[in-house]
């Protein structure tokens, strides 16, 4: 008898060691979904694409923050999961104090019934009343005994019941656990990847910072040069406006002292461009002499750095139009970027004339035309005069 006392005491223990388990919310990520996963990847393949190219400062910021931000959306999407996660862990401890609380009665009487059985150590149901303290007892046990072999069998299977829940329980959140960890591993790194490339970024925009000063420097020395340089004819002239250089062509990527990455403000000209511009010819906006040509650069592509042909200005050409009769002020005109230069320095050209081709030599971005105006040997904004277009 006392060894099947033993046992259901020892059931009971496991009840309350099972029972009696708080499981704190947990606070820690989960798996995001997959869409977001795949614009963190192409987000992420975007940025090393441009740092391999050491695009410009707006390519690579705007790569970085296209990553920033679906890296920042797998974030959120494992807070909602882990808020879900939480309420669902707290759903599962209310389960399990709801078990606990409905079966505190059915264990002290049980108690009192292993007590009983132990004290009398017997069967006999009239030992066990007689063992009563008083008659509330005694009524309670009379109770027990006359109902003792179901009253027994119904308080285990309550037992086994809730051990079953518990453990059933359990186990799903330790693989809902362990899957948070791992994904909070995954997030960590790439949180961490994501500050490398932060520090790579700022690296690369200060290295292009660096070469856009000197090349911005050398482009400088060379206008001055353009500047002060003349044909030295002192009796050229002409009369009326000018021509428009690109004949069809009229849209401004950058214009005068444009303050983009490239120029800072320091753009001294306008830059024609637009779909269908490239290899069209240049002419000369009015009658004049060339003072400068130059030719021979073959780095006829977009780049995003100078590579360092004529100061930046890659193949050009720089015109001595001498004085306007009808305002007596006189003027030179730059055409720079050609893909080639067809006059020679010292050359007569004509108002219309193809001096050379649109091309994207020098410290060039794309194909354009690089126009230029100077009065009284300095640059003006080229849109502020008329053009017979």
């Amino acid at each position: 008898m006392k060894s099947t006392i033993v046992k259901i005491i020892a059931v009971i223990c496991c009840v309350v060691l099972f029972a009696s388990v708080a499981v704190a919310p947990q606070t820690i990520e989960v798996s995001a979904a997959s869409t977001a996963q795949e614009k963190y990847n192409q987000a992420k393949k975007d940025l090393a694409d441009a740092k391999s190219k050491k695009a410009s400062q707006d390519k690579i910021k705007k790569a970085l923050d296209e990553k920033i931000s679906s890296l920042q959306a797998l974030i959120n999407e494992c807070n909602s999961k882990i808020a879900s996660l939480n309420r669902k862990i707290a759903s599962a401890q209310a389960e399990i104090d709801a078990k606990n609380a409905q079966m505190e009665s059915d264990k002290e009487q049980f108690r009192k019934r292993i007590r009983a059985i132990y004290m009398s150590g017997t069967q006999s149901n009239i030992q066990i009343l007689l063992g009563a303290e008083n008659f509330s007892e005694f009524l309670i046990l009379a109770e027990m005994t006359s109902n003792l072999s179901a009253r027994d069998t119904e308080l285990i299977n309550k037992i086994n019941e809730a051990v079953a829940v518990i453990k059933e329980q359990q186990a799903e959140i330790k693989v809902l656990v362990d899957e948070q960890n791992a994904e909070k591993s995954k997030l960590t790194a790439q949180k961490k990847e994501l500050d490398s490339d932060v520090k790579e970024v700022n690296a690369i925009i200060t290295d292009l910072n660096s070469d856009i000063s000197a090349a911005q420097k050398i482009m400088e020395d060379t206008a001055k040069q353009i500047n002060q340089g003349s044909s030295g004819n002192k009796n050229i002239s002409f009369s009326g406006g000018f021509t428009w250089p690109v004949e069809g062509h009229y849209y401004i990527s950058a214009g005068w002292k444009s303050n983009d990455n490239v120029h800072k403000g320091k753009h001294s000209g306008i830059d024609v461009a637009g779909g269908g511009i490239t290899g069209k010819p240049i002419r000369a906006s009015a009658d004049g002499i060339v003072y400068i040509s130059k030719n021979g650069c073959d780095h006829n592509y977009g780049k995003s750095k100078s590579c360092g042909c004529g100061g930046g200005y890659g193949n050009y050409v720089a015109i001595d139009h001498g004085k306007n009769s009808s305002n007596g002020k006189t003027y030179k005109t730059l055409y720079a970027h050609m893909s080639k230069a067809i006059v020679s320095n010292g050359a007569n050209v004509k108002k219309g004339q193809i001096i050379g081709y649109v091309g994207s030599t020098g410290w060039s971005t794309g194909y354009h035309l690089h126009y230029e105006i100077i009065e009284n040997d300095v640059k003006r904004n080229p849109l502020n005069y008329s053009f017979d277009k």
